[in-house]
């Protein structure tokens, strides 16, 4: 039950004044404390308790209240020793202002005086009173009203009896007050005129209607009650006692007329109870300033005899010199502030302070006076740079702001004389980056004044490959391709160093409007913090992070301020409440195994408690004392020098110290160290662990060192890097170098490869020889030419240009024709089928001839003991003159004809179609009769010719293959089939190419039915394979194959065999064997004549002779024919498609060259100039556009087309058009097809306009790999430009249709961001286009509808990726540490349990501005399932972020799955799903996204705060309505 008399401090509530005393006796007594099980609320503010709301009871009333209702005072009030907790109703009776203070106008300042009492404004009220008292007047203080109160009646009644009753009763109370001896009397409220004369008359001076805090003034310096009733004076009353009373009146001349003021003084009282400092000597408004300096004096007085006890009890020595002052200890940490003091501020200043506020026309800072030195280059003196990014000594000091770096320099902010704040980050990196902008100027216009000397322009048609490292090399004059790319690297850092200063610069102007003055030392006597409260054993937070307040020494909280404790009360808070339980998320843990956690600017202090820890043994005996006293002892433990430090009870002054500015001096300290005596010479907040021991348990605190990230939303300008774009120019120069150097170097390896005498008839041969020499020639030449072509392109291009490289690529495959020509009229001049069978009948008579002798020596020997070797050792010596890989891969032919032979069936002849034939037909033996010589070699010479015609028709499906296999020529240009859609539903319900029949040559029933690809990758293989199988048919196979097989089946069948060698056309192999042996018939019988007469000839040959006899004429012939000449290797690939009038490669393998190649078309050009033609141009007028802009060049570059300058409002214009133009471009080439649907072309152009993405963005399309992200649940495929900078999305039917409908709107919240600097961190999409590739040659079928964004972590090596959308439903992956891994929302949190993501106050607010801009448009959009991307970037303390997949609406299909997984169908557990109604994702992803980085308070935090839908630079949400 609360106590009467305690809810207010107004009036003086009799019953707390009645027993006053008692309750100082009662003080130390439990008996009149409440019950705990009778409380269940705090009695003051209501706060149900639990285990973080812990009960106190107050030690003067008996209430239990909480912490924040509760203060702590000293016992000295009521005659004890210690400290004592009382409520705020309680406090207000108790603790007054001891010290106060009195404005008297006029006078002299030396008027001004210390008064050892109190004076307030109020005169006496009768002038008959005494007006001085000396000698201890006695002082009474009365809160009720001397009157007479009287009653209605309802009947008439005379006059004087009244006023007779009213006298009786004021004579009644004024001899009561009489009774009481008073000299004095004050009376709060109104004193009736009889009673004054009463009081007049018995001598006693009389005040009323005095303030009721002058009242309590009085009461407690006076030491007197405070008389709140009538019923009061019948009991025993305390009178209040002062050396002197006296009235004084002040004239005031400085006002027209003068005005008098009366004061009384009550002086002679205890001081240690209050006193009264009395300001004069000006006027009313200065005395006001006066009096406020003059309280915050005594507060610092106060705090720095409290710190001092600090320092002592922490045996920290006090530092004698000044260490506030930033010249005579500059700090460390800001060299450009103490640089701006000691460099002299030079009249030719290069920026001043309108300029760079204003920032000239453009927006950027003003041309310096005087920005260059004569006769010294810039470059020599950016070598003196540091990595860092620091400037040359000779530029100037920045003016940014100057009047508020000297307020730093000179200011105290800081009533601790060991606190130096660090400074203003913003405003430090503003002044930082409008120095550099200045250097950078000086370098990018010292890039345009130099010009190359005599020397130099002499080498300027030397070749130089420019590599990234030349660009630091400036100490020396470079080539003028090198200055154009150092020039475009100054162009590229200048224009990033202007973004980063104007966001700082309107995030510090945006921080310092509107809040309080920054260097105004009463706005700093706080301290923010990020408070939380962490599980030691699982690491989860029991109290989120939260941003607390604490002004010091102020026990009250309001809205902007928690209410702060003193040191003391915190120890021993904590080392009590130890023992609680925490029920928050079903901890039921201890309070012990908790951690709390205070951030700060760049540390963080972790405090932790220890039950039953005992203290070092050193410090047992001060222990023991203490406890006898229950102090609190102190001590340090160096964590360098291993020792314990301290160990002193903590005094009174220490315990009374403020726990937020023992936060400030730990966080923002300088020059703490131990006594010189300890010697340890360690910063003692940060290098030292503290403890306070309080009875059982200790408290530790950790100072640790954290990182700050910088957050990196989306820029609206698309920049590239200039060393990435040298490196990838490089690279594919390098790479179409090395493949016309490899396809030549085959060519010269072809014409090594001929074999003049061996190969070529005798009268041929020196024919042979000089188109020999004639092709050597042409082979040195060609290389070296074309080499020469490709560095003209490579150094008269731009640096980032790329697609006129192929420009060469397509004159390579012109020479390539040239030699396939070349050497085809070679073939047929020289090594034509019938010289070749004239060759091989002289080696068939040799290898005759030689048997037969050799039968005739060893005549007892079986054909089948002859070894093979004797064959091998028959073969022309010229076989032996070949290389050892050609050795090696004859031995191996040898032995896959052996194979193929023994597996062959024997009568495989059977299976002929009839018909008439010219070869020789053979005779079965089954006729017994007896064959001349001449017969039976014509039957061998007919087996022979059947197993030779085989080999040779495998020889020419391997050439056929090494023909098909090499790259076309570009015979096709780049006109296409045009299609112009009316709406978005026409272009995507049309049908798709995919659908149709496939395009070229038809499919035989036979043959097998391809499956379409549907991943890029899969048309990589296809194309490799086909490329593989095309190389390996080109060589020797180890094994029968089926080609050989059909080889088989076409030999058997010479009426359907394919045509004979490429230079003899006509006529069937069949004829042509035919024909062959009418002309050998002869020189048969000539073999049989020279035989010996006694030599017979078998019947039938043995295997193994005709198993060698074949080898080797199939060797000989394969040596002498083009067959066994080594294949070209060709500069492209087959599934490369090049164009006569375009210089941009289509690639099957590479879906986005499609794209490029559409949007570099004439048609898309000219219709992008006739949408340009209709906007207002600022320059030119509209018929100057037109027909400027329809002239297309034929080079097929990004930059083939001119683009004038738009101005912004036509490009806002054409961005946020309703009506869209969608065309479909098709392109063929052979039998491949290509077609490449364009999505609203006219808004996504205005839109690559405005990030400055339409120059580069052919070059980036043209060339494209796959990019595999791993840990993502998405099934899409995914491509990434080979410069890195773009990425593509492929989306599923449903996507597509959701984002075509969502397009407009996303267009709307883009020129919002981009036209009118709405803070936005959704990633740009920069086009979307359908691409169909379909090649029956290649077995490609591709279709893919692409999504073209911007790679948002461009140049970064990021550590960690996350995607995150805010739900903790299945969203966790098992990390491997792979490259390009993506984590999830439950990684993320395990993440930052470990470490903590914090960033700075400003990148905190943009990003939690952009979150609340884009969710909100998102979800009125109907728009779900999107996610936040986040790289961690730890090497540059980053963190990228930027929404992505904002494209998903909530349809039926997620309202289901939403259903289906709320109500636990699929799994989950307690955890809401995923897909949730945009609304509810909404407030989640916010949620989710503020917890996951943490922001960091500091020094500067602005106060008021500002409201979560304002963004940095003054930007609000533009949508209105319920956010």
């Amino acid at each position: 039950m609360r106590i009467s008399g305690t809810t207010t401090n107004q009036g003086a509530p009799e019953m707390v004044n009645a027993k006053l005393e008692g309750m100082k006796k009662q003080i130390l007594s439990k008996e009149f404390w409440m019950a705990d099980d009778t409380c269940k609320e705090c009695f003051l503010c209501g706060n149900p308790f639990s285990a973080f709301r812990r009960k106190h009871h107050c030690r003067t009333c008996g209430c239990i209240f909480d912490s924040k209702c509760t203060s702590i005072i000293p016992g000295e009030k009521f005659g004890v020793s210690g400290s004592l907790r009382v409520c705020k109703t309680c406090l207000g009776i108790i603790n007054r202002r001891a010290v106060r203070f009195k404005k008297i106008a006029g006078g002299k300042s030396s008027d001004s005086a210390y008064v050892p009492g109190i004076v307030f404004t109020k005169n006496l009220a009768l002038k008959s009173m005494p007006r001085k008292l000396f000698n201890g007047p006695r002082i009474v203080c009365i809160s009720f009203a001397i009157e007479y109160q009287r009653q209605p009646r309802q009947h008439f009644m005379s006059l004087q009896p009244v006023i007779e009753q009213e006298k009786e009763y004021l004579r009644m109370v004024v001899n009561r007050i009489v009774a009481l001896r008073p000299d004095v009397l004050l009376v709060q409220k109104s004193v009736s005129g009889v009673a004054l004369q009463f009081l007049s008359e018995a001598q006693v001076a009389v005040a009323y209607n005095v303030k009721p805090s002058v009242i309590e003034a009085v009461s407690r310096i006076a030491n007197t009650d405070i008389i709140s009733s009538l019923d009061m004076l019948a009991l025993p009353i305390r009178v209040g006692v002062s050396k002197s009373f006296e009235v004084k009146t002040f004239l005031n001349n400085d006002t027209t007329p003068p005005v008098k003021k009366t004061y009384i003084y009550i002086t002679g009282t205890n001081e240690k109870l209050g006193c009264t400092i009395a300001l004069r000597g000006s006027t009313t408004e200065i005395l006001c300033r006066m009096k406020t300096i003059t309280e915050f004096m005594v507060y610092v007085v106060y705090n720095a005899k409290l710190e001092t006890c600090l320092l002592r009890d922490a045996y920290v020595s006090i530092p004698q010199e000044e260490v506030t002052t930033t010249k005579s200890t500059p700090n460390q940490s800001a060299p450009e502030f103490s640089a701006a003091l000691a460099v002299k501020r030079t009249s030719d200043a290069l920026i001043t302070d309108e300029q760079v506020c204003d920032g000239g026309a453009d927006g950027q800072p003003p041309p310096a006076a005087d920005e260059m030195k004569k006769g010294a280059s810039m470059h020599t003196s950016h070598s003196q740079i540091s990595p860092d990014g620091q400037v040359p000594e000779d530029i100037p000091m920045p003016t940014y702001y100057s009047d508020m770096v000297d307020k730093y320099e000179t200011r105290l902010l800081s009533v601790s004389p060991l606190v130096k704040f660090s400074q203003p980050y913003l405003l430090m990196r503003t002044r930082e980056q409008e120095r550099r902008l200045v250097y950078l100027r000086r370098l990018r216009d010292q890039d345009n004044l130099e010009e190359q000397g005599e020397s130099e322009k002499a080498q300027a048609d030397r070749f130089q490959l420019i590599k990234p490292d030349m660009i630091d090399k400036f100490g020396q004059k470079a080539h003028r391709q090198v200055m154009e790319v150092i020039h475009a690297v100054h162009d590229a850092e200048y224009d990033k160093a202007m973004h980063t200063y104007q966001t700082q610069k309107r995030q510090w102007e945006t921080n310092i409007q509107g809040s309080l003055d920054l260097f105004n030392p009463f706005s700093h006597q706080n301290i923010v913090v990020l408070h939380s409260m962490v599980c030691t054993s699982t690491k989860i937070p029991c109290i989120e992070p939260a941003v607390v307040t604490f002004e010091f020494y102020n026990q009250y909280s309001d809205e902007y301020m928690d209410p702060d404790c003193t040191l003391g009360q915190y120890v021993e808070d904590l080392c009590q409440g130890a023992d609680s339980v925490c029920t928050v998320n079903g901890c039921y843990t201890p309070l012990s195994n908790h951690h709390r956690t205070y951030v700060h600017d760049q540390a963080r202090i972790t405090v932790f408690v220890e039950r039953g820890t005992p203290v070092p043994p050193k410090f047992q005996a001060v222990k023991e004392e203490a406890d006898k006293d229950g102090d609190i002892i102190m001590w340090s433990f160096c964590k360098f020098c291993k020792e314990d430090f301290g160990g002193f009870p903590m005094a009174q002054s220490t315990w009374k110290y403020s726990f937020g500015k023992f936060l400030e001096l730990s966080f923002l300290g300088r020059g703490m160290a131990l006594h010189s005596s300890s010697g340890c010479t360690h910063d003692h907040p940060k290098d030292h662990l503290r403890y306070f021991s309080y009875r059982d348990n200790m408290v530790r605190m950790h100072w640790d060192a954290i990182d700050l990230y910088e957050i990196i939303v989306p820029r609206a300008r698309i920049t590239w890097k200039v060393d990435n774009d040298l490196r990838l120019k490089n690279e594919i120069f390098a790479k179409v170098e090395e493949r016309w150097k490899r396809f030549m170097e085959s060519v010269r390896g072809r014409i090594k490869s001929i074999k003049i005498d061996t190969s070529v008839l005798p009268e041929k041969a020196e024919r042979c020889k000089e188109e020999v020499e004639k092709l050597s020639k042409k082979a040195q030449e060609d290389q070296p030419q074309l080499i020469r072509n490709l560095r003209n392109i490579y150094m008269n291009s731009k640096y980032y240009e790329v697609i006129p490289l192929n420009g060469v690529v397509r004159e390579m495959l012109e020479k390539a024709a040239e030699w396939d020509a070349a050497f085809a009229a070679f073939e047929a001049d020289f090594l034509s089928d019938k010289d070749v069978r004239l060759l091989a009948l002289l080696q068939l008579k040799k290898f005759f001839t030689d048997n037969e002798s050799k039968e005739s020596i060893a005549p007892s020997e079986t054909p089948t003991s002859v070894p093979s070797e004797s064959v091998e050792d028959k073969i022309p010596p010229t076989t032996n003159q070949r290389s050892t890989a050609e050795a090696d891969e004859t031995q191996s032919l040898q032995a896959s004809q052996q194979q193929s032979q023994l597996s062959q069936p024997t009568d495989t002849l059977t299976h002929r179609k009839p018909g008439p034939s010219g070869i020789p037909r053979y005779v079965h033996a089954a006729t017994k009769r007896k064959e001349s010589k001449v017969s039976t070699l014509a039957r061998h010479f007919e087996q022979l010719s059947r197993e030779f015609e085989k080999e040779r028709i495998r020889d020419r499906k391997n050439r056929a293959a090494k023909v098909g296999s090499r790259a076309f020529l570009p015979r096709t240009s780049t006109k296409a089939i045009v299609e112009v859609y009316e709406d978005v539903d026409q272009a995507v319900q049309e049908p798709s190419p995919a659908d149709d029949e496939p395009v070229g040559r038809e499919k035989k029933p036979e043959e097998p039915n391809r499956q379409p690809a549907t991943a890029p990758e899969d048309a990589a293989g296809q194309s490799s394979q086909a490329s593989d199988a095309a190389q390996t048919e080109a060589t020797h196979a180890s094994g029968k194959t089926a080609e050989e097989a059909e080889a088989d089946a076409d030999a058997d069948q010479p009426g359907e065999s394919q045509a004979g060698s490429d230079d003899e056309g006509g006529g069937s192999d069949a004829d042509q064997s035919s024909l062959f042996f009418d002309d050998v018939l002869s020189d048969v019988k000539e073999i049989a004549d020279s035989l010996e007469p006694s030599g017979e000839i078998p019947e039938e040959l043995p295997k193994h002779q005709k198993k060698s006899v074949i080898n080797l004429l199939t060797n000989f012939w394969a040596e002498r024919s083009a067959s066994n000449w080594p294949s070209l290797d060709y500069p492209l690939n087959p599934s490369d498609h090049v164009f006569l009038d375009s210089d941009v490669i289509i690639r099957e393998d590479e879906p986005s060259s499609v794209v490029a190649f559409a949007l570099s078309s004439k048609d898309y050009q000219a219709k992008l100039a006739s949408i340009r033609s209709q906007w207002d141009l600022p320059t030119q007028s509209m018929s100057d556009e037109s027909d400027t802009g329809l002239e297309i060049k034929d080079s097929g570059k990004a930059d083939a087309l001119p683009h004038p300058r738009v101005n912004e409002k036509e490009l806002e214009r054409s961005l946020l058009r309703i009506t869209g133009t969608h065309l479909k471009y098709q392109f063929f080439d052979r039998s491949a097809k290509m077609l490449c649907k364009v999505f609203y072309a006219e808004q996504f152009d205005a839109l690559r306009q405005r990030c400055g993405v339409a120059d580069r963005i052919i070059e980036s399309l043209s060339r494209c790999l796959k990019w595999d992200s791993k840990g993502g649940k998405t099934k899409s495929v995914f491509l990434k430009t080979l410069d890195d900078r773009l990425v593509m999305k492929s989306l599923s039917p449903i996507e597509t249709a959701a984002f075509l409908r969502f397009a407009p709107a996303y267009f709307s919240i883009m020129a919002e961001a981009l036209f009118h600097d709405l803070p936005s961190v959704i990633a740009k999409m920069l086009g979307f286009f359908q691409v169909v590739i379909k090649n029956p040659d290649t077995g490609t079928e591709i279709k893919l509808d692409l999504l073209v964004m911007e790679n948002l972590f461009y140049d970064r090596s990021p550590s960690r990726t996350f995607d995150l959308k805010g739900s903790m439903r299945n969203r966790r992956i098992q990390s491997t540490g792979e490259q390009n891994e993506v984590l999830l929302d439950e990684n993320m949190v395990e993440y930052i349990y470990e470490s903590p993501l914090f960033a700075r106050e400003h990148a905190k607010r943009l990003l939690r501005a952009s979150v609340w801009n884009d969710t909100l448009f998102l979800a009125r959009q109907n728009v779900m399932d999107y996610s936040l991307m986040i790289a961690v970037d730890e090497a540059k303390k980053e963190l990228v972020v930027g929404i992505i997949d904002c494209i998903r609406t909530y349809t039926w299909d997620k309202r289901l799955e939403s259903w289906i997984k709320d109500r636990g169908f699929a799994g989950g557990g307690r955890n809401r799903p995923t897909v949730t109604s945009p609304k509810e994702y909404k407030s989640r992803f916010r949620e989710a996204m503020a917890r996951y980085i943490l922001e960091v308070p500091n020094c500067w935090h602005p106060f008021p705060e500002e409201s979560p839908g304002v963004a940095p630079g003054a930007h609000k949400t533009r949508f209105e309505g319920d956010v």
